[in-house]
């Protein structure tokens, strides 16, 4: 097994979801293992930047700020708990990447709401389920 310690990249990463504004995970500490966990996670940051021409000048003038917007793509949450899956469902969430060597944020989304979702339940291996949320922001 790998010394954590001696790793020169960062792989022991966790990603964990909460209800906005609760410090405990969904579903963490029930018999069965992490029901607020997932396996992978990716986080788009648009921030609307436009570049501005005028009439006659083929080269931007400027370039704006537009429209911020934030998305998040999480693999793999498993929900074996009902009351999980509604909150997530219902309510805003944040989703935190976690440092495993130290258990701090490395990246938090805030203020998630759940925009659509898909499962994948092939034969003889894991079902996997991938969920798209849009936040407030990202930190």
């Amino acid at each position: 097994m790998a010394n954590l310690a001696q790793e020169r990249f960062r792989t022991g990463n966790h990603v964990a979801v909460f209800a906005e504004g609760d410090p405990i995970p969904l579903g963490f500490g029930v018999v069965g293992g992490r029901m607020a966990a997932g396996t992978s996670i990716q986080l788009t940051q648009d921030t609307g930047a436009r570049p501005v021409h005028v009439v006659g000048d083929p080269e931007p003038q400027d370039i704006v700020d537009g429209a911020h917007t934030y998305e998040i793509t999480l693999a793999s949450l498993m929900l074996r708990d009902l009351d999980a899956g509604d909150r997530i469902s219902a309510g805003r969430v944040d989703i935190h990447l976690l440092d495993r060597m130290n258990g701090k944020t490395v990246r938090k989304a805030e203020g998630c709401q759940l925009t659509n979702g898909s499962d994948q339940i092939p034969a003889n291996q894991l079902v996997a389920t991938n969920l798209r949320f849009a936040a407030m922001r990202i930190r």
